[in-house]
């Protein structure tokens, strides 16, 4: 998920709901998600650009938003990623403040209640824009806006902890949204000002490109088990899809305004454990639900 650097710089990462968030209450109306995040129970989270988190709990016989946490004030929220350590569920939030002479970034570790269970924190040059979680391995990558770089932190790392550099992203003007596979070991990126999308091999720290010529892409999130990677192009308000397996990764047109008229400014994207992918927005004021075809599934407002 993400708009233009100056307003923000943000990915989005994932998630869902599926049938039940029809129910959702009229909380939703004023809906403007920067990112999105789903675990595979179909638990929601909602990071708003006001700074507000909430969830939407799939068992809820009538589910509805539910207001967990809002991040400290004179900070601007970037991105969300859930996860599970062990069996309960975490959320990772990076966000930045620019109201001392250097910027400073900061990374939060919550409960699924809204508890601070971890605190990173740090100043510049640089701030982080994208955040992405490995749950079977622990870890947290998160990606800079400007030097294009990938670090690294374990759930359970001190606060003092400086996050380890794991890889420059080589050729990128600066980086945004990421996502990572667990299973295959990979991560990728995107170069939201040239449009370029990149995948890093997270064992040999090498990088290539998958994909270029792409409208703004602010947000990501990959199907695991469809060998998937889903685009949200802001300039162009579409949404792509990519075989990264393919040789060489091929790219189809998921959704635009000519195939679902109520598709908002991908800004933030989610996959929910059926297959249905949430689409964000922070100008439309909803979020978007498509089925594996292309065709609306839900509209929330």
């Amino acid at each position: 998920m993400q708009t233009s650097l100056k307003a923000r710089i943000r990915p989005l990462r994932s998630s869902a709901i599926v049938v039940l968030l029809f129910f959702v209450e009229p909380a939703l109306a004023q809906l403007s998600p920067v990112a999105l995040s789903s675990l595979s129970s179909g638990d929601m989270f909602v990071l708003e650009q006001s700074g507000q988190i909430s969830v939407v709990r799939s068992q809820d016989s009538a589910p509805h938003l539910i207001k967990v946490v809002k991040i400290p004030e004179f900070y601007s929220p970037t991105d969300l990623a859930a996860g599970l350590l062990g069996s309960d569920e975490k959320l990772f939030v990076v966000s930045y403040s620019r109201v001392f002479s250097r910027p400073q970034w900061r990374l939060e570790r919550y409960s699924a209640k809204g508890d601070v269970e971890r605190l990173w924190t740090g100043f510049g040059p640089d701030i982080y824009a994208g955040v992405a979680v490995d749950s079977r391995r622990e870890l947290i990558y998160i990606a800079t806006a400007r030097t294009a770089e990938i670090h690294r932190l374990s759930f359970d790392s001190p606060k003092a902890k400086v996050p380890e550099f794991v890889a420059g992203i080589h050729g990128a003007s600066g980086l945004g949204p990421i996502a990572v596979d667990t299973i295959r070991q990979r991560l990728f990126a995107a170069d939201p000002l040239e449009g370029t999308l990149y995948v890093l091999n997270l064992t040999s720290g090498s990088s290539s490109v998958i994909s270029t010529r792409i409208g703004e892409p602010r947000s990501l999130v990959f199907d695991e088990s469809r060998h998937t990677l889903y685009v949200g192009e802001v300039a162009g308000r579409r949404v792509w899809k990519i075989y990264v397996d393919s040789n060489p990764p091929r790219r189809v047109l998921f959704a635009s305004p000519s195939t679902v008229t109520e598709i908002p400014s991908p800004n933030a994207l989610a996959l929910g454990p059926d297959g249905t992918l949430w689409v964000g927005g922070l100008e439309g004021e909803r979020i978007v639900g498509l089925r594996q075809d292309g065709r609306v599934l839900r509209v929330i407002r």
